[in-house]
């Protein structure tokens, strides 16, 4: 769970200062293409996740929109053109379904090596 008290949210943003000036000052370290920063937004219910998602979207001045076959709630900023912020809620049906074909990978992988 994310802690929202002034002191992380200054060490956040600290942080990224902090890693600005050690690109700028590192011009032969290779960078990725792109950066996003993910919300992974968790609340009580698939309604409360949403309305969440919602509020972050209003702070990033945007609109949430269902992803993914509308298993996935996302608001998404970018800041230039490498940079995104996004906070996503993705229903609890959808997570249970993941978990159960995770399990079951997690059997088959077992399995495999246990055959080797």
């Amino acid at each position: 769970m994310t802690d929202d008290t002034a002191a992380f949210r200054a060490e956040f943003t600290n942080g990224l200062r902090s890693l600005a000036d050690f690109i700028d000052s590192t011009p032969d370290l290779p960078l990725p293409d792109y950066l996003d920063i993910q919300n992974a937004v968790l609340g009580e219910n698939d309604a409360a996740e949403r309305a969440e998602v919602d509020r972050i979207a209003a702070l990033l001045g945007t609109t949430a929109v269902q992803r993914y076959d509308e298993h996935h709630y996302t608001a998404l900023r970018r800041f230039g053109p490498r940079i995104t912020f996004s906070a996503t809620a993705i229903t609890d049906a959808y997570m249970r379904l993941y978990k159960a074909k995770m399990e079951i990978a997690d059997k088959l992988i077992i399995t495999a090596w246990d055959g080797e």
